[in-house]
């Protein structure tokens, strides 16, 4: 796996000043948390 800390703090450097970006940041650590609750055996309702 990629180093997501790294990358994700890349991106709200690059994207975060704008709303869009914002709406992007959340969306992508809701993908994040979603992946890892599944690798982790975890399943969300």
């Amino acid at each position: 796996m990629i180093n997501s800390p790294e990358v994700l703090v890349i991106i709200e450097n690059s994207i975060m000043p704008t709303a869009p970006g914002s709406i992007f940041m959340a969306f992508m650590v809701t993908v994040f948390i979603a992946f890892y609750c599944i690798i982790m055996g975890i399943h969300l309702p």
